[in-house]
C-alpha cells in the first residue's frame, strides 16, 4: 500500500525553491570565477509576493579608468541585470551616486555561462551592444518551468 506524503507546507515549498536559485547563482559564480571575476556574497530570497529574486556583489574589474560592474541581479519576474559604477575618481568628482543599470534580455534563466558572457562584455566595454540600457521583459515562462529549469543548476544532496 503506498504511503501518503504530506503536502509541502508554504514555507517548505519556499525553502525549497531558494536552494534551487541558489544552485543557479552558485554555477553562475562559478562561470565568473573562471574568468577572473570575483563574486564575493551571493544572495537568494523569496519575496512576500512568493517571487524568487537573487544578487551577487561582485569585485569591480576595471580596465583603464571604465565603469565596471558591482552587482547582478535577478528576478525571476525580470531576469537579469547588472548595476555599473564609475571610477571611483568619477564618482568622488561629481558627488552623488552615478550607478547605472544593464539588462541582459532574452531568456529568464539563461545558461550561467551566458551570464559570466554578458559580465565580461561589460568589463570589456560598458557600452556592449547586447547589453541593454533599456529594460525589456524577458520571455514569461510558467513558474512550473521556472522551477524546472532551476532545478538543472541545483546543489547535490548532502551525502
Amino acid at each position: 500500500m503506498p504511503v501518503q506524503r504530506p503536502a509541502p507546507t508554504r514555507e517548505r515549498r519556499h525553502s525549497d525553491e531558494q536552494e534551487l536559485l541558489t544552485g543557479y547563482l552558485a554555477a553562475v559564480a562559478m562561470r565568473l570565477d573562471q574568468r577572473g571575476i570575483a563574486v564575493h556574497e551571493t544572495r537568494a530570497t523569496t519575496l512576500a509576493t512568493g517571487a524568487l529574486t537573487g544578487w551577487m556583489a561582485l569585485t569591480p574589474v576595471r580596465a583603464g579608468g571604465r565603469w565596471a560592474p558591482i552587482r547582478l541581479d535577478w528576478r525571476e519576474d525580470t531576469g537579469w541585470s547588472a548595476t555599473l559604477a564609475p571610477p571611483a575618481e568619477q564618482a568622488a568628482a561629481s558627488g552623488h551616486d552615478d550607478r547605472v543599470p544593464r539588462y541582459l534580455p532574452g531568456k529568464l534563466v539563461p545558461a550561467p555561462t551566458t551570464v559570466a558572457h554578458f559580465v565580461a562584455a561589460l568589463i570589456a566595454d560598458e557600452a556592449a551592444p547586447w547589453a541593454s540600457a533599456i529594460y525589456r521583459q524577458p520571455r514569461r515562462i510558467d513558474r512550473r518551468l521556472l522551477i524546472l529549469r532551476l532545478s538543472q543548476f541545483g546543489l547535490p544532496e548532502p551525502w
